[in-house]
C-alpha cells in the first residue's frame, strides 16, 4: 500500500471518527432552534461540539468569479468559482470560515485558498458561490461577521476539500 493511500485512509478514519463522537457537554443556544423541525433540533444538540466557531470580526466583503475561473490561486488550487473558497490577505491556506451577512443572517462556510483582496477596506473575496448562498451578487459587496471554523480544536487543509 502506498504511502499517500496509507495517509488518506489514515485522515478519513481521523475524520468519521471525528463526526461519530458525540460531546455530552455540548451547550447548545436554545434560542437557535426556533423553528427547526425536531429532528433537526436534536442533530444541532447531538453535534454541536463538533464545530466551533471562535475570534469574531466584522467586515465588508467583495466577491469574485467570472475573470478567474480556471485559473491558479496563490494556493496552488484552481479557483472554481462555483465552490465555497475565499481569498484572505494573511490567514493561512486551508483556514475555514464562516461568513454571515449581517443584512439578512445568512451564512456560509469557506475555504481561505488565494490571497486577495486588493482593496484595504475589504476582508474577503468570496467566490461567486459563497456570495450567491449569503444574497450578495447583486449588491456586490456586503458587511458581514467573519470567524473561524474549528472542528474539534482542529484547523487545517486536511479538514477542507478545496
Amino acid at each position: 500500500m502506498s504511502k499517500a493511500l496509507k495517509m488518506f485512509l489514515f485522515m478519513l478514519l481521523l475524520l468519521l471518527t471525528g463526526f461519530s463522537v458525540e460531546n455530552p457537554k455540548a451547550k447548545v443556544d436554545e434560542s437557535s432552534l426556533a423553528g427547526k423541525t425536531a429532528k433537526n433540533a436534536e442533530v444541532v444538540r447531538k453535534y454541536s461540539s463538533i464545530l466551533e466557531f471562535s475570534n469574531p470580526r466584522k467586515g465588508k466583503v467583495t466577491w469574485y468569479g467570472p475573470g478567474f475561473h480556471g485559473r491558479k490561486t496563490a494556493s496552488g488550487a484552481i479557483f472554481d468559482q462555483e465552490k465555497f473558497t475565499a481569498a484572505h490577505r494573511t490567514l493561512p491556506f486551508g483556514t475555514i470560515l464562516r461568513v454571515t451577512n449581517i443584512s439578512n443572517g445568512k451564512s456560509v462556510i469557506v475555504t481561505v485558498t488565494d490571497r486577495g483582496p486588493g482593496h484595504r477596506s475589504l476582508e474577503l473575496d468570496l467566490s461567486k458561490a459563497a456570495a450567491r448562498s449569503i444574497d450578495m451578487i447583486n449588491a456586490g459587496t456586503a458587511n458581514v461577521s467573519i470567524e473561524t471554523v474549528t472542528v474539534n480544536g482542529f484547523n487545517t487543509p486536511v479538514l477542507s476539500a478545496y
